[in-house]
């Protein structure tokens, strides 16, 4: 089942691929975008960007083998046994009428001028994705499965 986290970002820029690479090294995650062409740029809206982790940079080396040979059955291994997870990662327009709720985030996510989805299958690397979007934006964390929203944790 696919789960869906949402960050909900004032500033009206998106982040870059380098940006979030970073500072999920900084939480001991590498990441390893699918097709991006220039990481130092902003992030596209629209556009639906695959993206793989691990903690080990060997194990995203694999993986990078393992995509340019289009053996794709061949990432199974990596899921299982050496911590590779994907998620997919887009920036979006926020939805005027979506959901605003009710309390102290209200006005931040009313205000916000971009919405990151990151969606995956609720693994680690989805979660530090999340946190870590929220940190360097500054923006608040939704949860619509569970209907929370706050601001991230700074670890």
């Amino acid at each position: 089942m696919s789960t869906d986290a949402y960050i909900h970002a004032p500033g009206a820029v998106p982040l870059s691929f380098a940006e979030l690479d970073a500072a999920m090294r900084r939480k001991r995650w590498y990441l390893l975008p699918k097709a991006l062409e220039a990481p130092d740029e902003p992030l596209r809206k629209g556009v639906i960007y695959s993206v793989y982790g691990a903690p080990r940079l060997a194990t995203l080396d694999e993986a990078r083998d393992i995509l340019r040979s289009r053996r794709l059955e061949r990432l199974d291994p990596l899921y299982a046994k050496k911590g590779l997870n994907g998620v997919y990662l887009s920036v979006e327009d926020p939805d005027p009428d979506g959901d605003i709720p009710l309390g102290r985030h209200a006005k931040a996510v009313q205000e916000a001028k971009l919405l990151y989805l990151v969606n995956g299958h609720g693994g680690a690397l989805q979660w530090a994705l999340w946190e870590a979007i929220g940190v360097l934006t500054g923006g608040i964390l939704s949860d619509p499965q569970s209907g929370d929203y706050r601001r991230p944790s700074r670890s």
